[in-house]
């Protein structure tokens, strides 16, 4: 049995898209923008972590500093 036949007109003419097809394009634009979302998701867990990682290294500086003023004097 053949499948029935969508005709596409946009933004191309002539285009003739299955159903099947389209479903085949619906799921992948599916998992395209759920791995979009994660990689969003993924940036702002790396971006949280360095500013965390940042404030560890100013913080252990600092320390550094006042425990070898300490041990000047």
């Amino acid at each position: 049995m053949q499948p029935e036949a969508i005709k596409y007109e946009a933004p191309v003419e002539g285009i003739v898209v299955t159903r099947e097809e389209e479903q085949q394009i619906l799921k992948l634009g599916q998992i395209a923008g759920e791995q979009l979302r994660q990689s969003h998701k993924d940036v702002r867990m790396f971006g949280r972590l360095s500013t965390v990682m940042a404030f560890l290294l100013g913080a252990e500086t600092v320390l550094l500093l006042v425990a070898s003023g300490m041990i000047t004097l």
